[in-house]
């Protein structure tokens, strides 16, 4: 039979080499599985040299003390309804009283066991725990906290809440925004009735009544001049300051997790001759969601600590203005955070760690649905503040009317 001389013509395409490039014999045997594998491995070392460039690998510790003294200076201040439960601040303060000991704190645990060259407890001690009264504008309330602190021989410093310099504060509000004695009240929706009386949180008498930052600042001032942190100091010992918020709560296990780091940062910068050494660690905070105080305490509690650190300062540091709160800021305004924004481009810069050691607890503020959403936390601490300024500007206008007429 007849064979014709090429393919039908619907298969006439496969007369001509293809265009594709063949896979090599070492494709054709390798699974895509086993590539990929190899592709993430490779980026996975590439992110570990990366992490080990900044965050360089610390000695084991064990072999040499590193040795020093913390001072944690608490600031309490108003609670702030609806931000906060009415009678959160002396629930809390109970609860800091019951369940943390400086005894516990500085004891052995297992987080500190790299650490026993020093004794067999943290290498960092804290030497003094004390309190900073902020501003408290119940009355009662104050007595109430003040006789806690001294029924547990607490020391605490106080910040005193003056009608005096509240109306100063309020009539520099009022003058920045135009308003003169004699001119009678601003009209109402014009420029100078917002300045004078439309209260925001960044107003003057704002930061008069919340004085976030002004009260940090004083707790780190109060911290340096505690006899433990002169002793320490004196005795060329590295002394580290805590002015931490008052609804914190410190874990025996958590504060071990905190001294090993820090000690095992400070031998290491020995060993490598550093003379900056890192001035400034943060501490991860993990919100309450309702927990009994007590779980906090747990060996085996490790909460994700990833919301806004607290700070623990070096002594030596404290008097540079570059580690100062700033005072301008009100709450909420990014008060702590602005400090910890500056100092990361700044003095930590490739002198400190990246990470945040975990971790501090922020205990509960008696408002579950502001722990859970960022939204709501905002707008009941605006309402808190703005309210905390009514009570306050009441109480002093009636004290001026019962001063004039007694006058009169």
């Amino acid at each position: 039979s007849w064979t014709p001389p090429c393919r039908p013509w619907w298969n006439m395409h496969k007369q001509w080499p293809r265009r594709t490039r063949r896979l090599s014999p070492l494709h054709s045997r390798v699974p895509l599985a086993l590539v990929l594998a190899a592709a993430l491995a490779l980026l996975g070392i590439h992110v570990l040299v990366l992490r080990l460039r900044r965050d360089p690998a610390l000695p084991d510790p064990a072999g040499a003390c590193y040795g020093a003294a913390a001072v944690l200076v608490r600031v309490v201040g108003n609670a702030l309804p609806p931000r906060h439960a009415p009678g959160q601040t002396e629930e809390n303060l109970r609860a800091v009283l019951a369940y943390e000991a400086l005894a516990a704190i500085n004891e052995p645990n297992a987080t500190a066991a790299a650490t026993s060259a020093c004794g067999g407890g943290p290498a960092v001690r804290v030497v003094r725990r004390a309190w900073l009264l902020n501003r408290l504008f119940d009355a009662e309330l104050r007595q109430r906290v003040i006789s806690l602190l001294r029924v547990h021989n607490e020391t605490w410093y106080e910040l005193e809440f003056s009608l005096v310099d509240w109306l100063r504060a309020y009539f520099s509000d009022a003058l920045a925004a135009g308003w003169r004695p004699g001119s009678g009240a601003p009209a109402a929706g014009t420029a100078s009735a917002a300045g004078a009386f439309a209260w925001t949180s960044v107003s003057v008498h704002a930061r008069y009544a919340t004085n976030d930052n002004g009260a940090r600042n004083a707790a780190v001032a109060a911290a340096l001049a505690a006899p433990e942190a002169a002793a320490a100091a004196a005795a060329g010992t590295d002394v580290w300051v805590l002015p931490w918020d008052g609804n914190s709560f410190l874990a025996p296990h958590a504060w071990g997790r905190v001294s090993a780091e820090i000690s095992a940062w400070r031998t290491a910068e020995a060993a490598r001759g550093t003379i900056d050494k890192c001035p400034v660690w943060k501490v991860g905070m993990y919100r309450s969601q309702g927990e009994p105080t007590v779980a906090f305490i747990a060996p085996h509690f490790w909460p994700r600590a990833d919301e806004e650190p607290q700070l623990v300062l070096a002594a030596d540091h404290a008097a540079d203005p570059r580690f100062h709160f700033d005072e301008a800021r009100a709450y909420g305004d990014a008060d702590k955070a602005a400090l910890q924004r500056a100092l990361e481009l700044g003095p930590m810069r490739g002198r400190c760690p990246s990470y945040a050691v975990p971790f501090v607890v922020r205990l509960p503020s008696g408002n579950p649905a502001a722990e859970r959403s960022v939204d709501v936390r905002e707008t009941t601490r605006a309402l808190g503040v703005f309210l905390l300024q009514l009570r306050a500007t009441a109480r002093a206008l009636t004290c001026l009317e019962a001063a004039y007429n007694d006058s009169t």
